[in-house]
């Protein structure tokens, strides 16, 4: 079947690979121990997420956001780019590289750019989805810390 007539099938039958996400109250695979953060998921390949990364180190190391602000990001991309994306920002909060195959099955993250809000004991408070800087800003300073 060719490509299209796939896509027209799915989109009138609806798509069987709908990703659910994490509810609140469910537990986030965390890697370490966090108060409260801003679990954000985005990929290289990914041209709204390329724009949240070069806003990432403003709203990080913004005076009035130090407090606030806990970020711990995920991004689709190799450890090398992960290593560089680290020193560019100085290592002000934590990178982790994951495959797609780990975004979607162990973080149940349907599209990037993506947010899991959680609590110090890992549960989902909730979840964010975003397109732009703007809305990015928004929501990592929205939520109450």
């Amino acid at each position: 079947m060719g490509l299209f007539k796939q896509l027209f099938k799915d989109a009138q039958h609806g798509s069987e690979n709908v990703i659910e996400s994490f509810r609140p109250g469910e537990m986030f695979p965390h890697h370490d121990r966090q108060p409260k953060s801003n679990v954000v998921f985005l990929s290289l390949t990914c041209q709204d997420c390329i724009e949240v990364i070069t806003a990432i180190q403003k709203a990080s190391t913004a005076e009035h956001n130090k407090e606030k602000i806990n970020l711990v990001l995920y991004i689709v991309a190799t450890v090398e780019e992960v290593k560089e994306l680290d020193t560019y920002y100085n290592s002000s909060f934590t990178i982790y590289a994951i495959t797609k195959k780990e975004l979607v099955e162990k973080y149940k993250v349907p599209s990037t750019p993506y947010c899991y809000h959680t609590d110090q004991n890992h549960q989902v408070i909730s979840t964010t989805e975003f397109d732009d800087v703007n809305s990015f800003m928004k929501m990592i300073t929205a939520f109450d810390f």
